[in-house]
């Protein structure tokens, strides 16, 4: 795999037999260095690796790897940076980086495994499970609240870094839920494909709450003649339902979803990111 950074080319090459990289973050480390971290299509292991393409370290998950999102934050008046992840076993972590980078001194180097290390080795810190596997986990802008779902429909928002505030709900789609995202920074969309509901949830303080909901969304008046369409997360608080013949881009207003612009694609545009690239 070729990596490109800033005007830096490297390349990592896959771990043992496996061809493909599906998951891929830039992380700071130590003194703000920053580093690459990969885990590889169907692999439980997350790879941590120098802008040199130097493996630096790695760990771990119970099965497959689902999600990885950087974050960094403050605790105790400390800065802290790391990972949070989840694999298909359905428990969610963070690891730390923030030391990553910054040499061992002689002392450290013989110092004796502690319980802080052997909760590296596993991967991080467990921060909260979901008794399912984990279908979508994602943060919203400011990486203040976790959004994880999974296969059992179940909706959980997580105040991070203060896990213990934790709004859980398994209400409103009676199918899979097929996306999720942000579209602020306390409001998020979740969609059903198979019977096309869309919900949009605001996240209180105290709780999480339904502002509205679209069923079936595909018979909505902007994409009712566009074809089978896939959803799309834009920036801000946009979203496109893309199809083979159109893309049309929307975002929430207050409790309503209001419909932006709509571009034809003509049959030369052939991938989403090329559909929604001048949007």
């Amino acid at each position: 795999m070729v990596i490109k950074h800033e005007k830096k080319t490297f390349t990592i090459q896959p771990n043992e037999d496996k061809s493909e990289f599906f998951l891929f973050i830039t992380v700071k480390g130590y003194n703000g260095e920053i580093f690459i971290v990969t885990a590889n299509k169907g692999d439980k292991v997350v790879r941590i690796f120098d802008l040199q393409g130097e493996e630096q370290g790695r760990f771990r998950g119970g099965k497959k790897i689902m999600a990885l999102h950087p974050v960094e934050t403050t605790i105790a008046d400390t800065e802290v940076r790391g990972i949070i992840w989840a694999d298909k076993f359905g428990e969610v972590r963070f690891y730390n980086l923030t030391q990553l980078g910054k040499e061992k001194t002689e002392e450290e180097e013989k110092k004796e495994t502690t319980a802080a290390d052997q909760e590296k080795e596993e991967g991080g810190k467990l921060l909260f499970g979901h008794q399912e596997i984990i279908s979508h986990l994602v943060l919203n802008p400011s990486k203040t609240f976790i959004l994880t779902v999974d296969v059992a429909r179940k909706i959980k928002v997580t105040h991070f870094p203060n896990v213990v505030d934790m709004h859980s709900m398994n209400f409103n789609h009676t199918k899979e839920i097929t996306n999720a995202f942000f579209v602020s920074d306390g409001v998020f969309v979740t969609y059903s494909k198979e019977d096309s509901h869309l919900s949009v949830f605001s996240i209180e303080k105290d709780n999480t709450s339904l502002l509205f909901e679209i069923k079936p969304f595909r018979d909505l008046d902007s994409i009712s003649s566009i074809g089978d369409f896939s959803l799309s997360q834009l920036s801000g608080s946009r979203f496109a339902a893309v199809s083979s013949q159109k893309v049309v881009i929307m975002k929430v207003e207050g409790s309503e979803l209001v419909t932006v612009e709509t571009k034809d694609r003509n049959g030369e545009i052939s991938t989403v990111e090329e559909a929604i690239s001048d949007s």
